[in-house]
């Protein structure tokens, strides 16, 4: 029994180490396919679209710790977080996602929304501003510069009223 006990320390050790330094998700060890977790996601973006929030941000906190590099499960958390009004925890994700996809403009814009509505001018300017040279003349970004400048505006008139 004690052998057995240690074997299986041994093997978490192991998958801890392979999830922490080598690039590993607890997805792959728990055999969980690609399609399975396309359908999972598929699932949750559709809680979202239909205005369940909590229980989108539940199955987007599973879908992450599945596999925590996939950016559009942070992005899809800090939506379900933001739509909810938790924005401190919306900031949280993006910024996951941010580390995960350095050169997307959408999460410093989507964290710019939270820290304009937290009355954080600074922080809010410096995530419209990222989003704005990350976005750079792309076409496709086209919206994201559209929502970057909104906010900078915005951020210049709160700041033009006397208070």
């Amino acid at each position: 029994m004690k052998a057995h006990a240690s074997g299986q320390a041994d093997g978490l050790q192991a998958m801890v180490e392979a999830i922490l330094f080598e690039g590993y998700t607890y997805g792959d060890f728990a055999r969980i396919s690609k399609a399975e977790l396309e359908g999972v996601y598929a699932a949750a973006y559709n809680l979202v679209d239909i205005g369940q929030h909590e229980k989108g941000e539940r199955v987007f906190e599973f879908l992450n710790f599945l596999n925590h590099y996939d950016t559009r499960f942070w992005l899809g958390l800090g939506v379900c977080r933001q739509l909810r009004k938790d924005y401190e925890k919306a900031i949280e994700a993006y910024s996951m996602a941010a580390i995960n996809a350095v050169t997307n403009p959408v999460p410093p814009l989507r964290a710019a929304e939270c820290h304009l509505a937290l009355g954080r001018l600074d922080e809010a300017e410096s995530g419209a501003r990222a989003a704005l040279a990350l976005a750079g003349a792309e076409p496709s970004q086209e919206a994201v510069r559209g929502r970057a400048e909104i906010i900078l505006g915005g951020i210049q008139r709160r700041r033009q009223v006397p208070s």
